[in-house]
């Protein structure tokens, strides 16, 4: 693995992935989670 799972589990909890996926694929809040179509099919 390129990256260790300590690094990739630490990014995970730093980024906004919703702020940073949002302005390429709308996404819709359901329940506790944000869903959205892939932007590539």
């Amino acid at each position: 693995m390129l990256y260790d799972q300590f690094f990739i589990d630490d990014l995970k909890n730093r980024a906004d992935l919703v702020r940073i996926i949002e302005p390429y694929a709308p996404l819709k809040k359901k329940g506790a989670n944000w869903m959205g179509c892939c932007p590539f099919h």
